[in-house]
């Protein structure tokens, strides 16, 4: 995994799919996704989340090591490419908007950085993410709360 050595690149893409399309977009995601998680190294997250009000409403949380890896690597690849035209020619798309941002300040991934206790959620994530695990993947550290 790569590390970030400029502040870390973050592209937050929201919108809304045609009435009723949710389930298709998320078919012709689920590839691209699969391809960032598996062999895109300098992503850093990559997270499709739904509104709990409007099924048809989303964002994709994407972070990234550099504004050229995105550019360079992650929109140049196949699966991203195959992702767009997939879009289009199921015409999925209500409306999006992509927002781009540099992240600075303190955050939650600074926290969970700085977190040395290994008991705690923050700590345990911490050391799994510096043995090379990618945040995405976090979700299988602990069963949710019951």
């Amino acid at each position: 995994m790569e590390t970030a050595k400029a502040p870390v690149y973050v592209v937050l893409v929201t919108g809304k799919v045609k009435p009723g399309q949710m389930g298709k977009f998320k078919e012709v995601f689920k590839p691209l996704a699969d391809h960032v998680t598996e062999h895109e190294d300098g992503c850093l997250s990559y997270q499709l989340s739904v509104s709990e009000t409007s099924p048809d409403e989303l964002c994709i949380f994407e972070r990234y090591v550099s504004k050229e890896y995105l550019e360079g690597v992650h929109w140049q690849s196949e699966p991203f490419k195959k992702f767009g035209a997939a879009c289009r020619e199921l015409d999925l798309w209500e409306g999006k908007t992509v927002a781009k941002y540099w992240e600075e300040g303190p955050g939650a991934y600074g926290f969970m950085a700085a977190a040395s206790d290994a008991h705690c959620l923050p700590g345990r994530l911490a050391a799994w993410l510096a043995a090379g695990a990618h945040p995405w993947r976090a979700r299988a550290l602990t069963p949710p709360p019951s």
